[in-house]
């Protein structure tokens, strides 16, 4: 082996050759043709090969490879990139479907939830009229209560409330006005346009009923018309007088 110094020139020659020869530029090969240390070898071998390739006496490996696999690498993009669409399609479809359920799922709940108000509006409307019921018989229950503690003698029995001729005076005029079968809310309306509270003509309503001048429905019997007539007469005497 020679023991001259790797020059550059030396080193390009020697390239040059195993180019030519179709052998490897290995630092082995190289050593071989032109001697000199290894390290200095590969030092001016990068050199050497850089130029080379400037002059076009070979390629840069890595833009042969690029070379060879964009074709590859374009088609597996290609495949990838169907596939990819190909998923996508399968997963819009996918939601699709999912989203017409849940549409129908709300839907479904819509009428639910409607058919539950309803029937809770149903049972509200139901519990008003039970409660104003309740209502209704508390304050009858309190009304008998009241007569029943006002119209018991010394001995502990019952004897039948009466009512006063204002009382009697005040439920057969509202009757007269409305005229006809009515409820106890209406009569104790009526009522109330001559100043009665609702208390009062709950205990004037109770004992003209008890007296047999009006209905339970409520109207007048005629014992309570006779009454009305009798009482129309006493006023126009009155005013004849005056």
């Amino acid at each position: 082996m020679s023991q001259k110094k790797a020059t550059f020139e030396a080193v390009h020659d020697a390239c040059r050759t195993l180019l030519d020869d179709g052998k490897p530029l290995s630092a082995t090969n190289i050593l071989a043709k032109v001697g000199g240390s290894k390290q200095t070898v590969l030092e001016v071998r990068k050199e050497v090969i850089a130029k080379l390739m400037e002059d076009g006496h070979m390629i840069d490996p890595s833009a042969a490879f690029q070379a060879a696999a964009d074709p590859l690498v374009r088609k597996l993009w290609s495949i990838g990139r169907q596939q990819a669409d190909a998923s996508f399609a399968r997963r819009v479809r996918d939601l699709g479907t999912i989203n017409e359920g849940l549409e129908l799922d709300i839907d479904a709940l819509q009428e639910s939830l409607e058919d539950a108000q309803h029937r809770a509006d149903a049972a509200e409307a139901r519990l008003d009229e039970i409660m104003k019921n309740y209502e209704d018989l508390r304050d009858a229950f309190q009304v008998l209560a009241a007569s029943v503690r006002d119209g018991t003698n010394r001995s502990g029995t019952a004897r039948a409330p009466k009512p006063s001729q204002v009382e009697i005076a005040g439920v057969l005029a509202a009757l007269e006005r409305l005229a006809g079968p009515i409820t106890h809310e209406r009569l104790y309306t009526e009522m109330a346009k001559d100043g009665w509270d609702e208390n009062a003509a709950q205990k004037a309503r109770y004992r003209v009923m008890g007296a047999k001048l009006a209905e339970h429905v409520i109207a007048p019997t005629e014992k309570g018309l006779e009454w009305l007539e009798e009482s129309k007469h006493a006023a126009r005497a009155a005013d004849e007088k005056r």
